[in-house]
């Protein structure tokens, strides 16, 4: 779980789903993004989350070895590989 500068919350389902979900800060789902796999934009058990104080959306990404960039609304903005 990781908190935007504006209040929002985002969520790393990392376990079986493969997304990201971005809630409000009353709790109300306003959009996801992600499915599982490998490809960039893709996710193989995401488990860390950041946000940054620009907005960016960092997903570490446990069987990818990366970690990947975000804009808030799910746009790819950057993949670092190799990491492990």
């Amino acid at each position: 779980v990781a908190f935007a500068p504006d209040g929002d919350i985002l969520v790393a389902d990392g376990y079986g789903h493969g997304r990201i979900h971005r809630f409000d800060a009353a709790g109300r789902l306003l959009r996801s993004w992600g499915e599982v796999g490998v490809e960039p934009g893709r996710f193989l058990t995401p488990h860390g989350i950041w946000v940054t104080a620009e907005g960016r959306v960092l997903v570490a990404e446990r069987e990818n070895h990366r970690v990947q960039v975000f804009d808030g609304d799910g746009g790819l903005a950057a993949v670092w590989t190799g990491l492990h």
